[in-house]
C-alpha cells in the first residue's frame, strides 16, 4: 500500500485506490516507481512534484514535476525516483578536492553528504576503504557519490536503510565466491528466457584518457610503465584479435586514478554481452522462503546451465500476482549502464575546467662572479597538469657598472712604517773645474820716482782645507713620496800658509768654488738630510814679479786661474727604519656616470636549488627540464624554483626561462 507524504515527510494520505503498480530496481543507480489514480480520487492533491511515496516495503520515492501523465480515462499516472536522487539537489559549485594520504573512503563519503542543505542522508556500513583523490567541479552530490567506488576492482553495491532518519546509504562489498543468494530452475520459477549476445562492445585494448587535451591530456602511460593502453588477457586476444577502444573521463587529472578506473570497467568487455532476461515467477509471497525472494545485487545462479551473475535490475508489476522479469550480469553494473554512464561523463565534461597549453617566461640582467651567482627564481602553479619542456638562454658578458668613483666617507689616519735601508748614488766618471783666482792690488809708494824696484815673489804651498757641508736633499710632502734637487755647495777655502810677495811684501788668497751633484733620487721616508765630508789640494806653486823701477807711484793687477779635477767617486745615503702619519681630512669624490665593464668570463656552472647540475660556455640555449625533475621525475608544483649561473669570473648575466605545459582555468579569483 502507497502512502504519501509532503515534501517535509509529514503523512498526508494513504493511496487506497492506486493500481497499475510498478516498480524498476536498478542495482548502484536510480530506482523508480510508477503508479495511476483515476481521475476523481481526491488524493490527486496529494501527488504533487517532490511529494514522497512510501512504496510499502521501506522505501522512499519522490515525485517528478514532469512524469505525470493523463490518460484518455481522466486516470493520472505518476512516475517517482528513489528518494536517493534528493541529492541531485545540492551541487558542490566550483573546484573541489577530497581524498588521498590517510583520507578514507568512508571520510570521502561523509564529506560528500555534510553538503547537504538539508541533512537527509548520513552514512551507514562501509566496507571498502580506499585513499584515493577526488576532483569534483561544480558536480551534483549524487554523481559525485555514485563515482567514489566507480575506480574499485571490488564488486559492490549501495544499499538504503530508510526505517530511521536521517536515512543511512551503505557501501557493501560483494563477495564472488559466496553462495548463491537466488536460484532459477525450469519447472520451478523460471517461466521465459530471452538472450541475446552482442559482440559490438568487445574490447580488448583499451586506451584511456582524463583531463586535458592534445598532447597534455591525462593518460594511464606515467602509471602502468609507459603504456596508454590496457591489454586483455592472451586467451582474449587469441579468441577475438586486437580491438582497441578509447575511453574518456575528463574528470580525472591523475593518472593513478584513471588506471583504477579503466581497470574496474575493462573486463567486462573482454567477452560478448550476453543479455540474459528472466522472467520468473515471485514465490516469495507464497513460500516465504528466503532464497525465493530476489533481492537487487544477489548473486543469482541458473541451475539449468550454472551461469552465474549478479542481478541488476528487477521489474515488477505489484498488481500482477508472481510477475517479476530480472536481468542478470556478470558485473555489478551491466555493460549498458556502463555505456550509458560514459556518455552522461561526456556530458559532465561540458562544465569541467579544461585549461589549455600554457607558454610564460621569467627573466633576469644582474651582475656574479664566481662566488655569487645569478639567481632567477621561478614559479610553477599547482593548476599546471603537464609541463612539456622547460627551455632556458643564457648569456656572459663582461661585468658591468654605471660610475667610476664612490662617494667617500669621513676623514681618518694611516699610519705606515718603513724597514729602513741605503741608497746609492755615483757622483760619475769624475769632474773638472776652473776658478778664477781674486786680482790683487799693490800699490808701491815711491819716494824718489828714479828708484827701480825689483822684487821676485816667493812661491809659497798652499793647503785646502777640508770643506764640511750639511745640506738638505730635498723635503716629501706627507702621504708622497719626495725628489731630491741636485745642491751646490760653494764654501769658502782658505789656505793653511800665505803667499809672500817678498819684494813687496804683500800676501793674497785664493778662493776656490766647486759644485757636487746628487742624481735625482726618491725617499720613501720623511724629511732628512745627507752629510758629505772631503778635501781639495792646490800643488805648491808661485807668483812673479820682475824686477822694474817706478818712477811714480803705481799699482799692479794680478789675475790667475785654478784648475781642479775630482775623480770618480760616489755617496752613501743610509735611511734608518721610520714611519709616516699620513691623515685624510674628510672628503667627497665626484662620481663619473658611464657604462663601464670589467671581466673576461669563459664558462659558468649551472645550478638548481643551490646544486650544480651542469656548465656552459659565454652563451647557451639548453633544455633544463631533466635538470628540474625531482627523484620521481616531475617537476615539483606549487613552489619557486631556483636556477643559477655561477661564472668564473666577474660577469654581466643575462637568464631567460620558457615554460610550455597544460595548465587548468582553476585557482584564484576573477580580477
Amino acid at each position: 500500500m502507497y502512502e504519501v507524504f509532503d515534501a517535509n515527510l509529514r503523512k498526508l494520505d494513504v493511496l487506497h485506490l492506486a493500481y497499475d503498480r510498478q516498480e524498476e530496481i536498478v542495482l548502484n543507480g536510480v530506482s523508480t516507481i510508477q503508479f495511476t489514480l483515476p481521475k476523481d480520487d481526491l488524493k490527486n492533491r496529494h501527488c504533487v512534484p517532490f511529494a514522497f511515496i512510501h512504496d510499502g516495503n521501506g522505501q522512499f520515492y519522490r515525485i517528478l514535476n514532469d512524469s505525470v501523465r493523463v490518460s484518455d480515462t481522466g486516470a493520472r499516472t505518476y512516475t517517482a525516483e528513489h528518494a536517493i536522487a534528493t541529492l541531485v539537489d545540492n551541487v558542490m559549485f566550483g573546484i573541489t578536492v577530497v581524498g588521498g594520504t590517510d583520507y578514507p573512503t568512508s571520510e570521502v563519503l561523509r564529506y560528500l553528504l555534510n553538503r547537504q542543505s538539508v541533512k537527509r542522508w548520513v552514512l551507514g556500513r562501509c566496507d571498502i576503504e580506499k585513499q584515493f583523490e577526488y576532483g569534483f567541479e561544480s558536480e551534483n552530490l549524487f554523481n559525485a557519490l555514485m563515482s567514489v567506488p566507480n575506480l574499485f576492482t571490488e564488486k559492490y553495491k549501495f544499499t538504503y536503510d530508510m526505517n530511521t532518519y536521517p536515512w543511512r546509504v551503505n557501501l557493501i562489498r560483494l563477495d564472488e565466491d559466496a553462495h548463491p543468494d537466488f536460484y532459477i530452475r525450469s519447472g520451478k520459477n523460471l517461466l521465459s528466457e530471452n538472450a541475446d549476445a552482442t559482440f559490438g562492445d568487445i574490447c580488448t585494448r583499451l586506451y584511456l584518457l582524463g583531463k586535458g587535451e592534445g598532447d597534455n591530456q591525462t593518460t594511464i602511460a606515467s602509471a602502468n610503465g609507459g603504456v596508454p593502453y590496457l591489454e586483455a588477457p592472451q586467451s582474449v586476444i587469441a579468441k577475438y584479435g586486437v580491438i582497441e577502444k578509447v575511453y574518456v573521463d575528463r574528470t580525472i587529472e591523475a593518472s593513478e586514478m584513471l588506471l583504477a578506473r579503466g581497470e574496474a570497467i575493462f573486463p567486462a568487455f573482454h567477452e560478448p554481452k550476453y543479455a540474459r532476461t528472466f522472467n520468473v515467477a515471485d514465490l516469495y509471497e507464497i513460500t516465504g522462503v528466503e532464497y525465493d525472494n530476489a533481492k537487487i545485487g544477489d548473486l543469482t545462479m541458473m541451475a539449468d546451465d550454472g551461469y552465474k551473475a549478479w542481478i541488476t535490475l528487477i521489474r515488477r508489476n505489484l498488481d500482477v500476482a508472481g510477475h517479476m522479469e530480472i536481468e542478470m550480469s556478470s558485473t555489478t553494473m551491466d555493460l549498458a549502464a556502463q555505456l550509458a554512464d560514459w556518455a552522461d561523463r561526456q556530458r559532465i565534461n561540458e562544465v569541467y575546467s579544461q585549461g589549455a597549453t600554457q607558454v610564460y617566461q621569467n627573466a633576469i640582467q644582474a651582475n656574479a662572479d664566481s662566488s655569487t651567482p645569478c639567481v632567477l627564481n621561478f614559479y610553477i602553479p599547482q593548476q599546471m597538469i603537464i609541463i612539456n619542456r622547460v627551455l632556458a638562454r643564457i648569456t656572459l658578458e663582461s661585468f658591468r657598472t654605471d660610475a667610476r668613483i664612490t662617494r667617500g666617507g669621513g676623514g681618518g689616519a694611516v699610519t705606515s712604517s718603513g724597514g729602513g735601508g741605503s741608497a746609492q748614488a755615483s757622483g760619475g766618471s769624475g769632474t773638472q773645474q776652473t776658478t778664477s783666482g781674486a786680482s790683487t792690488r799693490e800699490t808701491i809708494s815711491i819716494s824718489n820716482d828714479t828708484t827701480t824696484a825689483s822684487t821676485t815673489a816667493t812661491t809659497s804651498s798652499v793647503t785646502l782645507m777640508t770643506d764640511n757641508y750639511s745640506g738638505s736633499t730635498g723635503s716629501a710632502s706627507a702621504g708622497t713620496t719626495g725628489s731630491a734637487a741636485p745642491r751646490t755647495s760653494q764654501p769658502n777655502l782658505t789656505n793653511s800658509g800665505s803667499v809672500t810677495v817678498s819684494a813687496l811684501g804683500t800676501s793674497h788668497s785664493h778662493p776656490i768654488t766647486h759644485v757636487h751633484d746628487v742624481a735625482s733620487h726618491t725617499h720613501s721616508g720623511g724629511t732628512h738630510s745627507h752629510t758629505a765630508s772631503h778635501s781639495h789640494n792646490i800643488s805648491t806653486h808661485s807668483h812673479a814679479v820682475f824686477a822694474h823701477a817706478h818712477g811714480m807711484g803705481h799699482t799692479h793687477d794680478i789675475s790667475h786661474t785654478h784648475t781642479v779635477s775630482l775623480s770618480s767617486h760616489s755617496h752613501s745615503v743610509n735611511i734608518p727604519a721610520h714611519s709616516h702619519n699620513v691623515s685624510l681630512p674628510e672628503h667627497t669624490h665626484q662620481m663619473e656616470y658611464g657604462i663601464y665593464r670589467t671581466g673576461n668570463p669563459q664558462s659558468a656552472a649551472l645550478l638548481v636549488n643551490s646544486a650544480e647540475v651542469g656548465s656552459m660556455e659565454r652563451e647557451r640555449e639548453i633544455d633544463i627540464t631533466s635538470m628540474l625533475a625531482g627523484e620521481n621525475g616531475k617537476i615539483p608544483r606549487e613552489s619557486w624554483i631556483r636556477f643559477g649561473v655561477r661564472p668564473n669570473d666577474l660577469a654581466h648575466v643575462s637568464i631567460t626561462v620558457f615554460v610550455q605545459g597544460f595548465i587548468q582555468s582553476r585557482g584564484g579569483g576573477h580580477y
